[in-house]
């Protein structure tokens, strides 16, 4: 993901590295999804990574009382990536079994 001007991160150090989690989690999770497109589940855990993107990007911007309300949905919205994608392996690995 693009560094994050220092004018836009937030201005205490917890939240910051919270952000900070958020964002390195968003960007496995948004490669996983990207790597398993097109199957069960992906989308969902690529939508859900995208909402996560926009949650992040308005606790940057947001007053300080609402950086945490926030963040918190931007952590949300990882939590469901994580289990669509998820899903998806699950998915993908019972799509590749050969019949017996």
């Amino acid at each position: 993901m693009d560094r994050v001007p220092a004018s836009a991160q937030t201005s205490t150090v917890h939240n910051g590295s919270a952000a900070a989690r958020l964002r390195a989690e968003l960007a496995a999770l948004a490669e996983s999804a990207a790597l398993g497109a097109g199957t069960t589940g992906a989308d969902d855990a690529l939508l859900a990574a995208i909402q996560a993107a926009q949650h992040l990007a308005d606790a940057r911007s947001a007053p300080g009382p609402a950086r945490p309300e926030c963040l918190r949905a931007a952590q949300h919205c990882l939590r469901a990536a994580s289990l669509a994608t998820r899903f998806a392996i699950v998915a993908a690995a019972d799509d590749c079994r050969l019949p017996r």
